[in-house]
């Protein structure tokens, strides 16, 4: 079970530091594209990698077991999309879950925000995508 404290925490200032560190998952079957995003991550001053996942099932783990802040998924994995969406906030109602796709369509980002997706991002959009997943994390 979840406990409340988990579902309604905020991102968390380190001691000793005015830096907040973001908590955030990654979930995508590409392990090249696992590997970019954990460097994009690692790189950004206020995120902290968390974990990373095959699927969506195993995100919906991840935030059920530690302090996951938001969860960005690929739409196209295993377990993937909305079903990964509605895993992740059953399992960690107060994550942020972002949707990450080369689908730029409005069924597909509907179908994710109607599970309960905070945002949907466009694979190669051309965003600073260590900041909009911070701004998440304000949300």
């Amino acid at each position: 079970m979840i406990s409340d404290e988990r579902d309604a925490a905020a991102p968390k200032t380190p001691p000793g530091t005015d830096e907040i560190t973001i908590g955030v998952v990654i979930a995508d079957n590409d392990h090249n594209v696992r590997t970019a995003l954990a460097d994009l991550i690692n790189d950004h001053p206020r995120l902290h990698l968390v974990g990373q996942a095959k699927d969506g099932l195993e995100a919906a783990e991840l935030c059920a077991q530690h302090l996951v802040h938001v969860a960005l998924v690929d739409v196209r994995m295993p377990h993937g999309g909305a079903d990964a969406v509605a895993a992740i906030k059953a399992a960690s109602s107060g994550t942020a879950v972002a949707g990450y796709t080369t689908l730029n369509d409005r069924r597909t980002r509907e179908r994710l925000i109607d599970a309960g997706a905070a945002a949907v991002f466009a694979k190669g959009g051309g965003l600073d995508l260590g900041d909009e997943i911070a701004n998440l994390a304000a949300t």
